[in-house]
């Protein structure tokens, strides 16, 4: 039975990405989608919005109890705040911390805090809360990163963590997502990228619908995509060539996006890591890839399900193949027909042909 706007709770998600092309964006959206059943969002861009930082005055705590003496955008907010019954913080780790805009909406609520001490829950000295009934029963943090360990996080979550606790919301978890450019190459890792996406949308739901992220959406929204820091670093500084090259020359971001994307040593590395250990389990061979218009050589030897990739020539490869290299990206991609690339000359083979033929039962698209 869908929910009439009398009966849904109202969830305060306030986003602070400067960056609106970003994968914090789709994420965040991902995220009110899953809600907005459940829930009538209040959806606020800090980024678009006049906030100054606080002054640290204490006139909220004197002159003007509960009132900051800066009129801008933040009374608003303050009043959605006090009538919210959820609330999501979602914000790019900048720094190893929340985003400027963020920040200034964090301090920006000291006007909801009143002079006086109390001990929480848990024992700990807090300052009062100035409206203690009117505030968020719980708060939920969503935190996107580029780099590959969420360790980088760690510091970001606890200060948020900690307050929520400090303004007596309920922490209702957190999602966080590091290797975030890798996103946006779902070709190379279509089943994870939408598993992590699908918790995106999913812990929306049960955020909107019981106020707390389960343990079960947090680890597929951290799902990995990179397996191990040697693939992580590599694929990292193939991007930034090519973004840097691109902003240099005048290009866009979505030009370095797809030159990435088209890469072939990502996508070499991509065809050895799809292979399937079923349809190779007798197998014993070494393929050789070769794309003179980049004096590069890639070499596959297949084990008995088991695979190899190196940037060197076989002594004895089974098969040599030779190609252009956007040739066989293009092959990869599934954009063109190898059989149809081979008998027109513009792939070359020498060796045991008939593992051409077999080329996608061995190694089929990339499925994890």
């Amino acid at each position: 039975m869908k929910l009439t706007s009398k009966e849904k709770k109202k969830l305060l998600f306030l986003r602070a990405n400067p960056r609106k092309t970003g994968f914090s964006e789709k994420l965040f959206n991902l995220f009110i989608e899953g809600a907005e059943e459940f829930v009538d969002v209040v959806d606020i861009d800090l980024t678009k919005v006049a906030l100054s930082p606080c002054l640290g005055c204490y006139h909220c705590w004197t002159n003007t109890p509960g009132t900051c003496v800066q009129h801008d955008s933040m009374g608003p907010i303050i009043e959605h705040f006090k009538t919210a019954d959820l609330m999501v913080v979602a914000t790019p780790l900048y720094a190893f911390g929340v985003s400027s805009y963020c920040k200034m909406f964090l301090e920006r609520t000291f006007p909801l805090l009143a002079p006086g001490i109390v001990l929480n829950e848990r024992n700990i000295e807090q300052n009062k809360l100035r409206y203690p009934d009117c505030k968020p029963s719980s708060m939920a943090v969503l935190l996107v990163g580029g780099l590959k360990s969420s360790s980088h996080a760690a510091g970001a979550v606890k200060s948020l963590e900690s307050y929520a606790e400090g303004f007596g919301m309920n922490f209702g978890g957190a999602l966080v997502r590091t290797e975030s450019y890798i996103l946006q190459f779902a070709g190379t890792k279509p089943k994870t990228i939408k598993n992590i996406e699908h918790a995106f949308f999913q812990a929306g739901a049960e955020f909107a619908g019981c106020g707390c992220i389960s343990k079960e959406m947090s680890d597929k929204a951290a799902l990995q995509l990179a397996p191990d820091i040697d693939y992580f670093g590599k694929y990292s500084n193939i991007y930034w060539h090519y973004a840097s090259d691109v902003s240099k020359r005048g290009g866009s971001v979505d030009e370095a996006m797809e030159l990435t994307d088209r890469d072939p040593w990502i996508l070499m590395h991509e065809m050895a890591r799809s292979i399937d250990p079923v349809a190779t389990k007798g197998l014993k061979a070494t393929f050789q890839f070769e794309f003179d218009d980049i004096a590069s050589v890639f070499t596959i030897v297949v084990d008995k399900g088991k695979c190899s990739i190196t940037e060197a020539s076989a002594e004895k490869p089974d098969i040599v193949i030779k190609s252009g290299s956007q040739i066989w990206v293009g092959v990869l991609r599934r954009e063109l027909d190898p059989l149809k690339q081979l008998t027109s000359g513009k792939v070359l083979l020498s060796g045991d042909k008939s593992l051409f033929r077999k080329l996608h039962l061995y190694f089929p698209p990339p499925g994890l």
